[in-house]
């Protein structure tokens, strides 16, 4: 049983070793005189985690490599990546962070501790692509690179990583190494629409002269610089999917001085006042990565920038970051790239490129971004992908001291970080710009009410923490955990901490994870996206993907523990349907003692292990545990309940529980005749949910176009999005 604590800084300090929702741990740290003695916070990390190893039940995990990091107020963060024999354990890792003092002041653990597997692949690699092509239906690209790696789900599936330049950036499939199933895939690319002179063209359209600092000097002199890691160049051909063709010609137009001009045709695939912008704004934002302690200075960082991108000769209305790289001549593990747009230069626009740099950065420093596309034994689970973007956009707009990204370039899709309306769960769709505009705006809430200075600190200490696929929730508690560093280094007042903790709850991260708990008589509001929206992405239609049996889960799951003189649980829906039809159909499954799960369906996440199940024909519905139902009703658990929209309209759901007995209040759901003990339920016995990490890739797929189909939920996901902002 999961006890519901309030996201207070007491509440953090206090937490025990029982799992969030989400399946990660957050722990306060002990006094420990081993520890303090030590100098380096590798060292102490792993004196701490020695120490603590039983306690935290870390006996049978194995840790890779530390990575240290700067925190918030003075404080070091230390982090593993899980290993299996050696091998990467997906989405699973142990963060420690280190108090001023010396001290650990808090340990987030993300494991799963149940591996056991083979570690020999039955298939090569050869092997694995020719699978993963029947997968897909389609020829690939040779993969450019590739890895053994585990997933996490159920004791552990060995998997072939391969990274294949199939689309924007790239994309990254995990193929079962003994079956061939593909497991899952996402994007490689993580961008945004943009346009660079001072600030953009549109704010600042008089350009300036400025010192180009870092640059590598050489014989001739190109835009070349940060000792040898960054390269600017231009496009000569190529698609952003199958690998561009770069080029540098762009020398001094004055002694050492390139002092171009913006061409008369902003069309000009040869503009050098777009390379030079390119340069200048990128090392703007290495300087201010450093100041938050993130030096870019080893191999792994080198990047190449691309001005003037096109897709074979044609407009590029897009920018990117993507660790797919560059090969050829400009070889680089890391590729930014700017596009020549239809209308205009997306050079023009500094916000374009700092977004696209706060992506680079997270990715290099941290590394906790699993994708658009991850999906969990939950279901789909966006969530860290919306936390990198809305961390991108405060990133680009702190450094430009301006709380508008992409004024220049996204025209009324810009994201304004003042706007603090939307909330979690109310206003997430599952497309990570829309949903992350959440977290820039908190982000730059926190930076109106502490300063610009301590929030760019405490901002980037809370990234520091997050563990890989991070939810909402962790993100919350990441920035009261980093503001609480702070105070301890004298930057913040204890009032700040309440302060930031107010704002978090403000938005609804005090209970954002992939479980939201609900309190006696509360009522929540979330949207899950109709198979008409979907179908329109790949000109289908609803039925067509019901007839795939294609069924789109809910972003949330929902918990309530009842009480000892409670007889019965009432968890209740009701739909309102737009978009696609007026005839909702929806189910509900719920579950004593842990959540509902999620397997790889044919297309997209499809429930796997549930205790009942209603399927609702129209707009009310509830799921009752009781004496009569199928699993019995028992006052000492905590019930979960997911939603699943199997109909064509996209539905606005409300859910509320009411409990039966002497401490029951309010009324029942609507029952629509939708009540009572539900399906059988699934096959698999019910597995018991321990402090194990919950991040784990989907399972073996029977059929084909995952990865696509998901794509085309992000799609409808940010139609839907663009709808809201354009009409809210």
């Amino acid at each position: 049983m999961r006890t519901l604590l309030p996201l207070t800084a007491l509440a953090l300090l206090t937490t025990s070793a029982t799992a969030l929702a989400d399946g990660s741990e957050w722990l306060a740290g002990k006094p420990n005189d081993a520890v303090r003695a030590e100098g380096a916070p590798t060292d102490k990390a792993r004196i701490y985690l020695a120490a603590e190893g039983a306690a935290l039940r870390l006996a049978s995990v194995e840790l890779g490599v530390p990575r240290t990091l700067r925190g918030a107020g003075g404080s070091a963060v230390v982090r593993y990546g899980q290993r299996y024999l050696g091998l990467p354990v997906l989405g699973q890792s142990v963060v420690v962070g280190i108090g001023r003092d010396g001290d650990v002041t808090r340990v987030v653990l993300s494991v799963a501790r149940d591996l056991a597997l083979a570690t020999t692949p039955a298939l090569d690699v050869a092997a694995a692509k020719v699978a993963l092509e029947t997968a897909v239906a389609r020829t690939l690209p040779a993969p450019e690179r590739s890895a053994l790696v585990v997933s996490p789900e159920r004791g552990g599936t060995l998997l072939w990583q391969l990274d294949v330049r199939d689309s924007v950036g790239g994309s990254r499939y995990w193929v079962d190494a003994t079956t061939g199933a593909l497991f899952g895939t996402r994007a490689l690319a993580r961008d945004a629409l943009g346009r660079v002179y001072e600030e953009n063209s549109l704010d600042t359209p008089v350009p300036i002269d400025v010192e180009l600092l870092e640059m590598d000097v050489a014989t001739p002199q190109y835009l070349n610089g940060w000792g040898g890691l960054l390269q600017v160049t231009n496009w000569v051909s190529g698609t952003s999917q199958n690998g561009y063709t770069v080029e540098q010609t762009l020398v001094p137009s004055d002694g050492t001085n390139f002092l171009y001009d913006p061409p008369a045709d902003v069309h000009d695939g040869t503009d050098g006042f777009a390379q030079v912008n390119l340069y200048y704004h990128l090392t703007s934002m290495k300087t201010f990565a450093a100041s938050l302690g993130v030096p870019v200075d080893q191999p792994s960082w080198k990047v190449t920038a691309v001005a003037n991108a096109q897709e074979n000769g044609q407009a590029l209305d897009n920018a990117f970051f993507s660790e797919m790289g560059q090969t050829g001549a400009y070889a680089a593990p890391n590729l930014i790239a700017i596009g020549q747009g239809t209308q205009n230069d997306f050079a023009y626009d500094s916000d374009v490129f700092k977004h696209e740099f706060g992506h680079y950065l997270t990715h290099n420093a941290v590394g906790y971004n699993l994708g658009q596309t991850y999906t969990t034994s939950y279901g789909i689970s966006p969530f860290s992908g919306a936390i990198d973007e809305g961390v991108a956009d405060y990133l680009a707009c702190t450094n430009n001291d301006d709380p508008v990204m992409g004024e220049a370039s996204l025209g009324n899709q810009q994201r304004v970080l003042t706007n603090t309306s939307a909330v979690c769960p109310d206003d997430m769709f599952g497309e990570v710009h829309a949903d992350g505009e959440i977290i820039g705006s908190l982000s730059w809430s926190v930076r109106t009410a502490l300063g610009a200075a301590a929030a760019d600190e405490l901002v980037w200490g809370a990234i520091a923490m997050l563990p890989d696929g991070a939810t909402f929730g962790d993100y919350g508690r990441a920035l009261v955990s980093s503001a609480e560093a702070l105070v301890t280094a004298g930057t913040l007042q204890a009032a700040d901490v309440q302060t930031v903790t107010d704002l978090v709850a403000a938005r609804g991260l005090d209970n954002c994870d992939a479980v939201i708990a609900l309190a006696p008589g509360e009522s929540r509001n979330l949207t899950t996206l109709g198979l008409t929206m979907l179908a329109s992405f790949f000109g289908g239609t609803c039925a067509q993907l019901q007839g795939f049996g294609v069924s789109m889960p809910a972003l949330f799951h929902f918990s309530r523990q009842v009480g000892a003189s409670d007889t019965g649980l009432h968890f209740a829906v009701h739909a309102v349907p737009s978009g696609g039809g007026n005839d909702p159909t929806f189910s509900i499954y719920g579950r004593k003692g842990t959540h509902v799960t999620f397997k790889n369906g044919a297309m997209i996440p499809v429930v796997d292990q549930y205790d009942l199940k209603v399927d609702v024909a129209g707009i009310d519905g509830e799921v009752v545990f009781d004496a009569a139902s199928a699993v019995p009703f028992d006052p000492t658990a905590e019930y979960f309940f997911a939603i699943v929209n199997t109909g064509c309209p996209t539905l606005a759901l409300s859910v509320t529980t009411t409990t039966d007995g002497a401490g029951a209040g309010g009324a029942g759901g609507g029952g629509a005749g939708a009540g009572g003990a539900g399906a059988a339920p699934a096959v698999d016995d019910p597995v018991e949910v321990t402090s194990d990490c919950g991040c784990q890739l989907p399972g073996r797929s029977e059929g084909r176009g995952a990865g696509a189909l998901l794509l085309g939920l992000a799609a409808a996901a940010a139609l839907a999005g663009r709808r809201r902002r354009t009409t809210g």
